[in-house]
């Protein structure tokens, strides 16, 4: 049990490095289980939700002196939702770009909408050929124990 622990937590270490398969499947496997519980907390409010609410989460521009008390409790709870997600994939993009040998304050870009989904792109492509301090690049490791 204290495995699955440890192994939860990794999630939300900046420590270490990541593999692209390990960046990948995580960020997959969240944007669905993410987008999923916004369909839940938007259906409970009886609302409608897509990917194009994440740009426009009321489904229209909005002023802020101007949303309703429901209009400010569904953000609220959405924005709360989505702290532990943020923390995870800011997490996992500065381990990934400690790995490929990325400046770390390029994580910006994970909140720069469209920019975001570029990075995961590109951040699913091969790391450095060689060994970093964060370690030797796994498919020599690989390569060497076939």
């Amino acid at each position: 049990m204290w495995r699955e622990v440890n192994r939860l937590g990794a999630l939300f270490s900046f420590s270490g490095g990541m593999s692209r398969l390990g960046y990948v499947s995580v960020a997959c496997v969240g944007l669905l289980i993410k987008h999923a519980i916004d369909l839940f907390v938007a259906g409970r409010f009886h609302r409608s939700w897509d990917f194009t609410h994440y740009l426009m989460p009321l489904g229209v521009p909005a002023l802020v002196g101007r949303l309703t008390p429901d209009d400010m409790q569904f953000l609220a709870i959405m924005l709360t939702v989505s702290v532990p997600f943020a923390w995870v994939g800011l997490a996992l993009t500065a381990r990934r770009f400690r790995t490929i040998g990325w400046p770390l304050w390029l994580v910006v870009l994970f909140f720069v909408p469209i920019a975001n989904i570029v990075l995961l792109v590109w951040l699913a492509q091969d790391g450095q050929p060689e060994t970093n301090e964060y370690g030797p690049n796994p498919k020599e490791l690989l390569a060497a124990t076939a």
